[in-house]
């Protein structure tokens, strides 16, 4: 039920769940080197090679776990991909896992925990053999519309559109100030696009008379 994420954060007020003010145990990815781009984005903790290819579409490798061996394939899962500056994104807190977990959970996220995205399927095959040898014996919930990796018990894949984890010319910038997004996009000729039709963008005058 679409309603549930936000019945959790707070006792009184419908929030989103990211937004609760004890988010539980906080998932981190302790081998990402420190020139690695971080982001968060709602329930998910992204991390980023500064030299990784922007990838719009593709294989996506995902890993699933146990709610107790959590941190533990994120540990495997992180090592293999900043050994191949592969992006990925994980799940911040045990929350957030839980929700993602729950019988009434959105079926296309349910029973994830980890995303990967190589940059073509060369990259994904060679990501998900390393993940299955680093992750024999683990065990984690089937994620739908998954297949999973050979006899693999937590390595699954499925071809779809890859989120664009820090790239300011994405629709994230949907919602912030037109000013703010014209610093930071990078391309100049978005930037001179942006100038030329931001007066179509505004908000019209309220008028005060009924």
């Amino acid at each position: 039920m679409d309603y549930l994420p936000y019945v959790q954060a707070h006792r009184d007020f419908y929030r989103p769940l990211e937004e609760a003010d004890d988010i539980g145990t906080v998932y981190r990815a302790s081998v990402v080197p420190d020139d690695w781009r971080r982001n968060q984005s709602g329930i998910w903790a992204m991390h980023r090679s500064p030299g990784a290819p922007t990838v719009t579409h593709g294989w996506k490798v995902h890993g699933s776990a146990s709610y107790k061996r959590a941190q533990d394939l994120l540990d495997a899962a992180a090592a293999m991909c900043v050994e191949r500056e592969v992006p990925f994104k994980h799940l911040r807190s045990s929350p957030f896992f839980i929700m993602l977990h729950h019988k009434q959970a959105y079926r296309p996220q349910s029973g994830k925990f980890i995303a990967a995205y190589p940059p073509d399927e060369a990259a994904a095959r060679k990501l998900m053999e390393a993940l299955a040898r680093a992750t024999s014996g683990e065990e984690g919930p089937y994620i739908l519309g998954d297949r999973r990796w050979r006899e693999s018990r937590v390595v699954s894949y499925r071809y779809g559109v890859a989120p664009h984890l820090d790239d300011p010319c994405s629709a994230r910038v949907i919602g912030r100030t037109i000013e703010k997004a014209l610093r930071e996009l990078c391309n100049p000729a978005q930037r001179d696009v942006i100038r030329r039709t931001r007066h179509l963008l505004r908000t019209p005058p309220q008028n005060d008379q009924v």
